[in-house]
């Protein structure tokens, strides 16, 4: 019989309804049985795309004897880490204290009655194996301590709970925010770390960590670091030709398992693939490289076609797994692409040049099979082969789209249909500043439609966020990161459309945002909303992780809207913010990109582009806008009305008027205004475009 997870909506809980495990939701009811049977909490935290969370609940939680040992000793709780990242952070935090910094998923927690963690992990087996204890082991050891060592674990609680409560208060005293020179200084300390034969940081796993590459981008830039760009554009190269990266439906996996970028977590997040795609954006307006232009493209095309709902909203995730297997989806025998190619019509030759480019043999790059990346470039690929370069380009995106047509007919990868605030903000802000960059009409309509389930369903009239939407069922009061990504998407959506609802409406979330997470006393942000039932600590936004930080992107928001506005409070609000985190980005920038681009920002403050007129008649102002590599620039587009004066008039644009063209545009620096033109070229000029 299904058990009480039957009734949830969460994906990743819904998958284990059918476990003998007596499984509870996150709830009052589960922790009143705990305290009243006086029976520890086995916590276990995941997410449907997580490929060592199905392992664990096929060994462990699928085995009726495992589950008897669960049910005997024990209050099975599952949770969302999507849903409920609040207390995914709590306890991960507590994991990473006992484990040297090591945490992860599945997460595995015991938990008091009074929910004070005692001891945890992550993935446990159902054997002892990978030198760890089995799971069976585990329970037993647990349950031996808690009948007869009691006192040790609640120590032992207690300890994690300070810890938990101190590991991201922020610094006790606030510094001073770094001038360009010393941020400089930063990102040159980050490009220590980057890895010089492969990029990305560090050694194996490798993730994307794009909010560090888009920091040392605009560093490199503002600077003329030459050093930061070849470390960035090696970077964003070597991702694009891995397998990270999908060759044929476009969008990034999760993250690379060896140095190369080759073999990857084969789930797809749409948070990674948001910062992805503006990151690939911004690397085009700096440097211009058109294979970066093609990978903003198909990764915008792969989230319209396969994570937008028919309501507008966006999909959390795509599995890693497929009949059971990892990657199965995703990779290839050399006969398979050889059989695909020829019924295509596209014959041996060209089979060749594709299995050359892409790395495609017998015995394969992954578990026997192969994971399509570019092994050599298509220049000398096409010249061993006798192609000429156009053509060979144009008869591998022919066989590209053969072979994707081909696996669109697999059993595709599970789906999580949650509709996650967060990160829809994320997604909205990236496919709008693409639109920008790129003048697409349909990326502008995709991120519009996004923003209008944002505003209608999963925010208030109040500026009051949920935290996600699935099957008609909205989820609890929204987080920091939920109002302010939100926000962030809704201001981008702005300058994207001139649309002045988008603005409207983030101007009041950033209102209920500063009302329920600022912390006066200490111009920190807080991660959780004041009341929320159930929870051991509230902590505060600190590091930028898998997706920014909640204080970073509210800082952000505030300089700009700041700008927008006319709210000098809000900018002096953000320089605050800057200099409580200063001492904690200086000892350790790797783990803060977001909040340094916020200080990058401040650092070299906004100019504000005006262009006013038609929505027809603006466009080729707008379009060059959209070009210029300009992190610090904030758009506004403006409807003149009947008497040439703008329909929306913040305090940069107050008492101007149109020039008697049909449109003009006028660029303001440190509080100056140049001459208002309104030829593009000249525009163009001013905002030094690239060529």
């Amino acid at each position: 019989m299904p058990n009480r997870l039957a009734s949830e909506t969460s994906p990743y809980l819904l998958q284990h309804q059918d476990n003998p495990v007596d499984w509870w939701p996150w709830c009052d009811e589960a922790i009143a049985l705990a305290r009243a049977e006086d029976k520890p909490i086995l916590l276990s935290i995941g997410y449907s795309a997580c490929h060592w969370c199905h392992v664990m609940a096929h060994e462990s939680f699928e085995d009726a004897s495992i589950a008897g040992l669960m049910n005997e000793a024990f209050v099975n709780v599952k949770v969302d880490r999507e849903e409920r990242p609040d207390l995914d952070q709590i306890y991960q935090t507590a994991v990473q204290a006992l484990r040297d910094g090591h945490g992860g998923w599945p997460l595995t927690v015991f938990l008091t009655p009074e929910l004070t963690p005692f001891w945890g992990g992550t993935y446990f087996p159902n054997v002892p194996r990978y030198g760890m204890p089995s799971f069976p082991q585990v329970l037993g050891s647990i349950r031996e301590a808690w009948q007869h060592h009691r006192d040790d674990l609640l120590a032992d609680g207690q300890a994690l709970t300070r810890i938990v409560a101190q590991a991201t208060r922020p610094p006790e005293a606030a510094g001073q925010v770094p001038d360009l020179g010393q941020l400089h200084g930063l990102a040159r300390r980050m490009l220590g770390a980057v890895d010089g034969a492969h990029g990305g940081f560090g050694e194996r796993p490798k993730f994307p960590n794009a909010s560090n590459l888009s920091f040392m981008l605009r560093v490199g830039v503002a600077c003329e670091d030459a050093d930061l760009e070849r470390a960035v554009a090696l970077t964003l190269d070597r991702m694009a030709a891995g397998g990270l990266y999908d060759h044929l439906g476009g969008g990034f996996h999760r993250y690379s398992v060896d140095e190369r970028w080759l073999v990857p977590h084969f789930e797809k997040m749409l948070y990674d693939n948001a910062a992805l795609v503006g990151l690939y954006a911004e690397g085009w307006q700096a440097l211009g490289h058109d294979r970066w232009a093609q990978v903003v493209a198909e990764t915008v095309g792969y989230v319209v076609r396969e994570m937008q709902a028919p309501q507008g909203g966006l999909y959390a995730t795509q599995d890693a797994d497929s009949e059971g297997e990892e990657g199965r989806f995703f990779v290839w025998s050399r006969d398979e692409v050889t059989r695909v190619l020829e019924a295509a019509g596209l014959g041996e030759r060209v089979a060749g040049l594709f299995e050359a480019v892409y790395d495609v043999t017998p015995t394969g790059n992954f578990e026997g099979h192969n994971i399509l990346h570019l092994e050599r470039s298509v220049a000398h690929a096409a010249a061993d082969a006798g192609f000429p370069a156009v053509e060979a380009e144009e008869l591998l995106a022919r066989a590209r789209q053969a072979l994707f047509e081909a696996r669109e007919q697999r059993v595709k990868p599970g789906r999580d249909e949650k509709i996650l605030t967060a990160w829809n903000g994320l997604m909205i802000g990236a496919m709008a500043r693409a639109a920008l960059a790129f003048d697409r009409d349909d990326w502008r309509e995709a991120a519009r439609r996004a923003g209008r389930f944002a505003v209608d369903t999963l925010s208030e009239a109040s500026g009051a966020c949920h935290r996600f939407w699935k099957d008609g069922r909205l989820g609890a009061d929204g987080d920091l990161d939920d109002h302010a990504f939100l926000a962030d998407g809704l201001v981008r959506l702005y300058e994207a459309t001139g649309e002045s609802e988008w603005l409207e409406r983030a101007e009041r979330i950033v209102e209920r945002m500063i009302a329920t997470f600022h912390d006066a006393t200490t111009d920190a942000w807080f991660f959780t909303p004041p009341a929320r039932a159930h929870v051991v600590a509230r902590l505060h936004s600190s590091y930028d992780g898998s997706t920014p930080s909640g204080a970073s992107v509210a800082t952000q928001v505030l300089l700009r809207l700041g700008v927008l506005c006319g709210n000098e409070t809000w900018r002096a609000m953000a320089e605050r913010t800057l200099a409580r985190y200063a001492p904690t980005f200086n000892r350790n920038p790797l783990g803060f990109g977001h909040m340094l681009g916020a200080a990058l920002l401040h650092a070299r403050p906004p100019r504000e582009l005006v262009v006013a007129g038609t929505a027809d008649t603006r466009r080729p102002l707008v379009r060059v806008a959209g070009r210029a590599f300009a992190p610090d620039l904030i758009l506004v587009q403006l409807t003149a009305t009947g008497d040439g004066a703008p329909s929306l008039a913040p305090g940069l644009t107050a008492g101007r008027r149109l020039t008697g063209a049909a449109s003009c545009a006028w660029l303001c620096e440190a509080y100056t205004c140049r001459t208002p033109t309104e030829d593009p070229e000249v525009l163009a000029q001013q905002l030094d475009v690239r060529p």
